[in-house]
């Protein structure tokens, strides 16, 4: 048996079919923590399972049985697997350049670091944080994005907050300085052209 996503809530599981075996039953249990054991039976052609609803942030202890039809169990294992922390909340995501978005949200407990993502369309932008403020860069200007955050631990990605759109900004700056250039190219222009 083995993981291959885990978020703040869900384990999804995977094992290999057992001869003889009729169904599957998989136990996860919390450590050291307040929390009900769950328990789930997936039938002798699943070999794939999803534990949820589990509590963010929490190791659990996973034990999955193959049993025959006589409810017999053939083979038995357990792994320990942590789940991700909880889903983070962006308070306020703004732009102060062109190219650039800074957002901020209040920390969560267990996370080892943060997963920012700006989306425009079907552009993506990633980036990996420890911890508020966050900056995504590398973006375009005057674009507007839809903003999104997950926290991470060795367990795993909780999954996306809620979205934010933010817009970067423009190239005022940029525009305005060309404007005087051209005004003074062409006030020089002017001036040559009348002598």
């Amino acid at each position: 048996m083995s993981t291959y996503d885990v978020t703040s809530r869900s384990i999804y599981l995977r094992w290999p079919k057992f001869s003889g075996a009729s169904s599957y039953r998989v136990k996860a249990t919390p450590v050291n923590t307040l929390g009900q054991s769950l328990l789930a039976h997936f039938s002798d052609v699943t070999l794939k399972g999803t534990l949820t609803p589990l509590i963010p942030n929490t190791i659990y202890v996973i034990q999955a049985e193959a049993v025959d039809k006589n409810g017999i169990i053939l083979a038995e294992t357990q792994i320990m697997q942590s789940t991700a922390p909880d889903i983070p909340v962006i308070d306020q995501a703004y732009s102060k350049l062109s190219n650039s978005i800074t957002v901020e949200w209040r920390a969560v407990p267990g996370a080892t670091s943060y997963l920012l993502t700006a989306r425009d369309g079907d552009s993506l932008t990633e980036t990996t944080v420890t911890n508020s403020p966050g900056t995504l860069t590398g973006l375009k200007a005057a674009t507007l994005y839809r903003i999104t955050i997950r926290s991470i631990n060795s367990g795993g990605r909780s999954q996306p907050s809620p979205s934010r759109k933010a817009k970067t900004g423009g190239l005022f700056f940029y525009l305005e300085c060309c404007n005087v250039t051209i005004i003074k190219a062409f006030m020089a222009y002017k001036i040559s052209f009348i002598f």
